[in-house]
C-alpha cells in the first residue's frame, strides 16, 4: 500500500474516534444528522466508525472487570503508546471529565494489546480486488479460467494486461492454480510477493506473503526470482519441493518449514507440531473473524501439537486455553486468555 493510502486511512480512523467521543458525550441532532452524513459518504467511514465502537465496547467491559483490567495496566510502563484515543484525550475541550476518564481507560486497553490488535482492515480492502476479511478461505476465478484458493484474512490484487497474468499478494498465503499457456492462451502467469516472483511453469503451486517470502510446489515447478535485482539468483522449485526466498536466492527446504502444516487450512484444519502458544494464537486470528488476545503468562518453552478443524474455532481456543491452564472471557468480537 501506498504512504499516502495509509496516511488516509489513519486520518479517517482519527475521524471516527473523534466523532464517537462526540456521540458519547451527548449529540444535538444536527450533530447527529452531521455524523450520518459522514458515514454516508465511504464505506470506509463506516468500517472505521465501527472499529471504534468495537475498542470503546471492550474498554467499558474491561473497566468492571476487575480480573482483567489490572493485568492490562500493569504493561503500560513497558508498551509504547500508539492509540490514537490517547491523543483525543488530550483534547479537553470534547468530553467531560467523566468521560475522559472513561477515554483513560480505554487508552489502558489499546497500551497492553496495541501489539496484537490488527491494523484496520480497510487499509488492505482499499488496495485489494479479493480479501478474505472474514478470516474464511475463498475460492476465486479469474477471467482467464485459473484457479485461486485464498486463505484465512489473505488479500491478492489483480493485474493482468495484455503481455502478462499477474497477481499480487498483498498479505496472507494462497494455493493457484493457472490456466495453462496455449495456443489461445500465451500470457505468462505471475504471482507477485513483495519484491520476488513466482511464474508458473505449468502448475498448482503455493505462497504465503509474511516475514518472509514462503514458497510451495505441488504439481510440476515455478520459477522464483527477483525481476528488480541483479544479486539474486533465479531458482526453478520441482514438485514437492518447498522453501523460503531468501536475500540472496531460494532456501531450499529450511528445517523450520513444514508443507503439511502450512497448506492444512486447504483441508479444511490447522496442523500443529511442537508450536508455543504465541505460535498457535498467531495462527488461529488468521482465520478467526474476531480476535484472539493472550494475556496470560505461558511456558514459552512449551511447545503443543494439535489439530484443529476450521469450522469449530471457538471449542479451539477453549481447549487451548484448557491445556495452558488459563481463564478465558469473551467479550464482544474478542476472546481473551489470561
Amino acid at each position: 500500500m501506498s504512504h499516502n493510502n495509509t496516511d488516509k486511512a489513519m486520518q479517517i480512523q482519527q475521524q471516527a474516534n473523534e466523532w464517537l467521543v462526540r456521540q458519547q458525550g451527548g449529540f444535538s441532532a444536527a450533530e447527529q444528522r452531521q455524523l450520518e452524513a459522514w458515514l454516508d459518504e465511504d464505506s470506509a467511514h463506516q468500517q472505521a466508525f465501527q472499529q471504534a465502537e468495537h475498542i470503546w465496547q471492550l474498554s467499558a467491559l474491561l473497566a468492571d472487570d476487575p480480573e482483567l483490567s489490572q493485568p492490562v495496566a500493569a504493561q503500560t510502563n513497558s508498551v509504547p503508546v500508539h492509540s490514537t484515543q490517547a491523543n483525543i484525550a488530550s483534547q479537553s475541550n470534547l468530553f467531560s471529565s467523566l468521560l475522559a476518564t472513561r477515554l483513560m481507560m480505554t487508552a489502558l486497553l489499546l497500551l497492553g494489546l496495541w501489539n496484537v490488535l490488527p491494523l484496520p482492515d480497510m487499509f488492505l480492502v482499499w488496495q485489494a480486488d479479493h480479501y478474505s476479511a472474514d478470516g474464511q478461505p475463498r475460492n476465486i476465478t479469474l477471467s482467464d479460467g485459473s484457479r485461486v484458493h485464498l486463505s484465512g484474512k489473505s488479500a491478492i490484487n489483480i493485474e493482468y494486461d495484455s503481455r502478462v497474468r499477474r497477481l499480487q499478494l498483498l498479505t496472507g498465503e494462497a494455493i493457484f492454480y493457472p490456466a495453462a499457456i496455449s495456443s489461445a492462451e500465451q500470457r505468462p502467469f505471475q504471482v507477485m510477493s513483495g519484491q520476488h516472483q513466482v511464474e508458473a511453469l505449468g502448475t498448482i503451486f503455493y505462497v504465503r506473503h509474511a516475514e518472509q517470502t514462503e514458497v510451495a510446489v505441488l504439481e510440476h515447478s515455478v520459477r522464483v526470482s527477483e525481476p528488480d535485482s541483479d544479486q539474486f539468483n533465479d531458482a526453478v522449485v520441482t514438485q514437492g519441493e518447498a522453501g523460503v526466498v531468501a536475500e540472496s536466492g531460494f532456501d531450499f527446504a529450511p528445517e523450520h518449514f513444514d508443507l503439511q502444516q502450512a497448506i492444512s487450512w486447504h483441508q479444511g484444519r490447522l496442523v500443529f507440531k511442537q508450536k508455543s502458544a504465541d505460535q498457535i494464537i498467531k495462527r488461529l486470528n488468521q482465520f478467526y473473524a474476531g480476535r484472539i488476545i493472550l494475556l496470560g503468562n505461558t511456558d514459552q518453552k512449551k511447545q503443543l501439537t494439535a489439530v484443529f478443524q476450521l469450522n469449530s474455532l471457538d471449542q479451539a481456543v477453549t481447549t487451548l486455553a484448557k491445556e495452558l491452564g488459563l481463564q478465558q472471557k469473551d467479550l464482544a468480537d474478542f476472546k481473551i486468555l489470561y
